[in-house]
C-alpha cells in the first residue's frame, strides 16, 4: 500500500510504540550481535551514531561497546538550514536537549565526514532496496549526499514491512546495509 511519507511514518511509529518490551529487548540483542560481528564494525575506527529515542533501537550499548573497543564515537548536532555535523562523544562532551527533544553535543570536536568509517543511520522504516524513511527533517539525507563511508541501519521487524511503501524522492539516499532482527525475535 502506497502512503505519503507522513502517513507511513505515523503508521510505523504507532507499531513501534506497541512492540512488547521483552520482544524488543530480544530483537535488539539480535541486532547488536549482527552489528558487532559485521565486517563494517570490525574494520571501523570512527563510528557515527545517535543518542536514540525511546522507540528506536537503544544506541547506548553500541556507544559503550565502541568506546570499550577504543573506537571513536561521534554523534550529530543539528545546524541551521536543516544541516548537521558530527561531534566526538567522550567524557568531556556536554549533552543538551534540543527543540526536537533529542540530545545533542553542546561542545566538542567536529569530526569530518571523511573521518567517519561507519555511520549507523537511524530511521522509522526501510524498503527492501535499502531506502529509509526518516523522522521528517531531511537532516540525514542532506548529510549522506556528501558522505562516502559505509552506512548501516538497525531495523526491528516492524520497520521492514514490505506491505507499506512510500514514494522515493531523488534526494533520498539508500543505506549500504540494513540489519533486521530475525523473525523468531519478533
Amino acid at each position: 500500500m502506497q502512503l505519503t511519507k507522513k502517513e507511513a511514518r505515523k503508521q510505523i511509529i504507532g507499531a513501534l510504540a506497541n512492540v512488547d518490551p521483552e520482544k524488543k529487548r530480544e530483537a535488539t540483542a539480535s541486532l547488536y550481535q549482527q552489528l558487532f560481528d559485521s565486517a563494517e564494525w570490525l574494520n571501523a575506527n570512527v563510528i557515527a551514531t545517535t543518542i536514540s529515542q525511546s522507540i528506536e533501537v537503544d544506541t547506548k550499548p553500541i556507544i559503550r561497546r565502541a568506546q570499550a573497543e577504543n573506537k571513536r564515537v561521534c554523534i550529530p548536532r543539528t545546524l541551521a538550514d536543516w544541516q548537521m555535523e558530527f561531534v566526538e562523544l567522550n567524557e568531556q562532551t556536554e549533552l543538551i536537549k534540543t527543540k526536537h527533544n533529542l540530545f545533542e553535543p553542546a561542545n566538542g570536536n567536529v569530526i569530518s565526514s571523511a573521518e567517519i568509517d561507519l555511520m549507523i543511520v537511524p530511521g522509522v522504516a526501510y524498503t527492501a532496496d535499502n531506502f529509509r524513511l526518516g523522522f521528517g527533517g531531511g537532516y540525514y539525507d542532506r548529510y549522506l549526499a556528501g558522505y562516502s563511508g559505509l552506512t548501516i541501519s538497525l531495523a526491528l521487524p516492524q520497520q521492514r514491512n514490505d506491505n507499506i511503501s512510500w514514494a522515493i524522492k531523488p534526494y533520498d539516499i539508500n543505506i549500504n546495509h540494513i540489519l533486521v532482527a530475525t523473525e523468531e525475535d519478533k
